[in-house]
């Protein structure tokens, strides 16, 4: 597993428990029937329409919803970002106002990731990386 603040190979177990879980209950259930309908129609307009919205959902999820720390993640002006997030909104049907549905949004993004339908950017090159170090 690649974590893109690590330079070196050490990981802890905290780090990854997800991961853990989503691993043992795969053995058992579709991971994706607990998916909120809501990003999966955010993954097929991507698809449909060749756009990278699930990028920016991504990192604005990851940077705690914060649009000052997502625009400097991804190297955009801030307003750029806001017309993106907006975007994201209306695919969604959802302003990001209430919380389980944000926390419901995350685990479903982690299902998507770890079922290899999304990869962030970074993710790919870092792998990438890692498979030319292993040679």
């Amino acid at each position: 597993m690649l974590n893109k603040n690590q330079k070196h190979p050490l990981y802890f177990f905290q780090d990854y428990i997800l991961i853990e879980m989503l691993e043992i209950c795969r053995k058992n259930e579709n991971l994706m029937d607990f998916c909120n309908p809501r990003l999966l129609k955010l993954l097929a307009y991507d698809q449909k329409e060749g756009t990278d919205h699930m990028t920016t959902f991504y990192e604005f999820m990851e940077n705690s919803l914060n649009v000052k720390q997502t625009a400097d993640t991804l190297f955009v002006h801030k307003n750029t970002l806001i017309y993106r997030i907006e975007k994201i909104k209306s695919i969604l049907g959802y302003d990001f106002s209430d919380s389980w549905e944000n926390f419901t949004l995350y685990l479903s993004l982690r299902i998507v990731m770890f079922n290899g339908l999304f990869q962030p950017p970074w993710r790919k090159e870092k792998e990438e990386e890692h498979q030319k170090r292993l040679r």
